[in-house]
């Protein structure tokens, strides 16, 4: 069976990282699960969820998206902007629900509770989106700036420079 072998190619428009891909040697079914997921979570990105968060403020995408150790259809995204209030954060729930791929749809405003987890403050927005293969569990922080706090990608340089062999066996 043929597999991925990683190139990369920069995006311009929404500057992620695309995996350009050509078929030459076996991949661990692992590699080939986790390279799957991130193929169609770009799609899932540049087709619905950026262009559905745009007005809203700079979205972040971290977690195991950006590690590239996607070993589920799950996307962690915060988005920081000065203008969060009741009023965006209730436009931003309203931009979501309007979107026909949404198949569940849980919220939750931390914005108003004292931090004392390791949740951050803000408004937590947990779409399920049906896209491609798979319905995706989206984790969605919509925060002002002084509450990001970047934990979903606190490990990015390690975990991105990591061997295959290494990244087999997180997955």
């Amino acid at each position: 069976q043929k597999s991925l072998k990683r190139f990369f190619c920069k995006h311009t428009e929404h500057k992620e990282m695309i995996p350009k891909t050509s078929f030459t040697s076996p991949m661990h079914p692992l590699l080939q699960k986790q390279d799957s997921l991130y193929l169609e979570a770009i799609e899932l990105l540049q087709k619905i969820l950026f262009p559905a968060l745009a007005d809203f403020g700079d979205a972040i995408v971290g977690g195991s998206y950006v590690y590239k150790l996607l070993s589920y259809a799950d996307i962690d995204i915060d988005i920081v902007s000065d203008t969060v209030s009741d009023q965006t954060y209730n436009e931003l729930c309203n931009k979501i629900l309007s979107l026909e791929e949404v198949v569940e749809f849980k919220t939750l405003n931390r914005a108003d509770r004292p931090v004392t987890s390791p949740r951050p403050k803000g408004y937590w927005l947990s779409p399920k989106i049906q896209f491609g293969n798979n319905v995706w569990n989206i984790d969605i922080w919509f925060q002002k700036p002084e509450w990001y706090t970047g934990n979903t990608l606190l490990y990015k340089d390690a975990l991105q420079a990591i061997s295959d062999e290494k990244r087999i066996v997180i997955l």
